[in-house]
């Protein structure tokens, strides 16, 4: 009997794969196939959501990957219906290490279109260092 169990503890650890197949971050996220970019956007049903009115689309994420299905840019759309932005991108090393840098978009003048003419860039890099910056747009129209 002790020989038996002996057997049976043998070829149950002895046979067990060494090898641990990684998991890409476009099957970390749910994708089968070769997903190159998703975004997705969210809707209000009912009136409860502040200044936002129901069947609105809002900008909720996006996200980029290389062919090898690593991520390569994520953003995230915080602040009333996806006003604001918060993007990230990734490098990879040969040994598939990522570095990142966070980009948070915000403090936005509008014009009377709408549209951002002025907005404040704050960059975190992966060492903890903080730029800021403003970027300024210069808009034209076609006349109506």
């Amino acid at each position: 009997m002790k020989i038996l169990i002996a057997a049976i503890f043998f070829c149950l650890a002895y046979s067990q794969s060494s090898e641990v197949r990684r998991q890409t971050d476009r099957e970390h996220d749910g994708f089968v196939g070769p997903v190159k970019k998703m975004h997705e956007d969210w809707s209000p049903v009912t009136k409860n959501w502040y200044d936002i009115r129901p069947g609105t689309r809002c900008r909720k994420a996006t996200k980029i990957f290389d062919p090898a299905g690593r991520i390569t840019q994520s953003s995230l759309y915080p602040g009333s219906c996806g006003a604001d932005e918060l993007r990230e991108y990734y490098i990879y090393f040969d040994s598939d290490d990522k570095a990142r840098e966070a980009y948070l978009y915000s403090d936005y003048e509008l014009n009377s279109q709408g549209d951002w003419i002025k907005r404040k860039e704050s960059i975190k890099n992966s060492d903890g260092v903080v730029r800021i910056a403003f970027n300024y747009r210069k808009i034209e129209y076609y006349q109506k």
